[in-house]
Formats: structure tokens, C-alpha cells, sequence
């Protein structure tokens, strides 16, 4: 058989309080806190962008009729602002999605 066909397989001892990523068992109550804190920040930041990206949104939408390139102006605007996109965009694209609009 091809080398390239080998399959590794790391074993983990069940004593350890290590998970296969790396991470230790112990600080993950404390990692969890440390996140549950975070989130009315993070709730506040997402609404901000929202909002920011919905006016954007307006804006180009209600000069789109006028523009001679509409069609092609459409087609972007569909692949920047579609059904799930919110969910799809990484958290640090967030900031400039207004920009691309």
C-alpha cells in the first residue's frame, strides 16, 4: 500500500483531563464564563453593524433605478447581502461590510 494511505491515529489517554484539540478539561468552565461575560458586548456590536449595513442597504438600493449599470449593481448587491449572510460573515468582516455596499 502507498504511504499516502497510512492512516494515523493518535491515542488519547482517557486519565488526562486533555482533549484531542489540545485544550484541557479544567479551564473550560472558566473559558465559558469568560465568553458568557463578553456576549452583551458582542450583542450590542452585531446590532451596530446591522443597523449600519441595513442603512447602506437603503441607500444603494434607492439610487439603483437611476444608475445605468443596475443590473450589474444588483448582482453585487445580491452576492454581498443574501438569505443567511449574517450567519456567513466572519466577524471581522463585519466593520467594512457598509464599505462594499
Amino acid at each position: 500500500m502507498p504511504a499516502y494511505c497510512y492512516l494515523t491515529i493518535q491515542v488519547i489517554d482517557d486519565s488526562s483531563a486533555e482533549l484531542a484539540s489540545g485544550h484541557n478539561l479544567n479551564i473550560l468552565p472558566q473559558q465559558f464564563k469568560q465568553a458568557h461575560s463578553r456576549l452583551p458586548a458582542i450583542k450590542e456590536a452585531v446590532h451596530r453593524y446591522t443597523v449600519q449595513t441595513a442603512q447602506a442597504y437603503t441607500e444603494v438600493n434607492s439610487h439603483l433605478d437611476k444608475h445605468p449599470l443596475t443590473l450589474l449593481l444588483c448582482q453585487h448587491l445580491n452576492s454581498l447581502i443574501y438569505s443567511g449572510y449574517i450567519s456567513a460573515i466572519q466577524w471581522q468582516q463585519w466593520p467594512h461590510l457598509p464599505v462594499y455596499l
